[in-house]
């Protein structure tokens, strides 16, 4: 099995923490703001963070990728795939364990970025790396 590559690792972490931050403070804002569920709240702002994520994860982490029109929808598709699991863990959480929303999110949000980083890395960028050193 083929390791991975440390410094794409990373790239991927700076690109996660500055999605996650929006992400999150539009889910907070939402929920603060509006009468609309979590998982409404959820929605919008992953649906916000989506445009950033595919630009971040394609010029900053997968930089040695190919840009087409195929690479976009399996981004997209890969984001759906991830965000429903997303929903699912946020959706479990607040209803088997009772677990407020802004702690559940957090612990969905976890599962989401593990998820579509594999998802990235092998269907929709492929499996190479920059040729940076670890």
């Amino acid at each position: 099995m083929k390791s991975i590559p440390l410094a794409e690792v990373l790239r991927y972490g700076i690109a996660g923490l500055i999605n996650t931050a929006l992400g999150y403070a539009i889910f907070l804002g939402v929920l603060a703001w509006t009468r609309l569920s979590p998982q409404q709240a959820n929605a919008i702002g992953y649906g916000v963070g989506l445009s950033m994520a595919f630009l971040l994860n394609r010029y900053f982490v997968f930089a040695h990728a190919k840009l087409s029109f195929e690479a976009a929808l399996r981004f997209v598709v890969c984001f759906m795939i991830a965000f429903a699991l997303n929903q699912l863990v946020l959706t479990l959480l607040l209803r088997a364990w009772h677990m407020r929303s802004e702690i559940a999110q957090l612990f969905a949000m976890a599962t989401y970025i593990i998820m579509f980083y594999m998802l990235n890395k092998h269907v929709v960028w492929g499996t190479g790396s920059r040729k940076d050193s670890d």
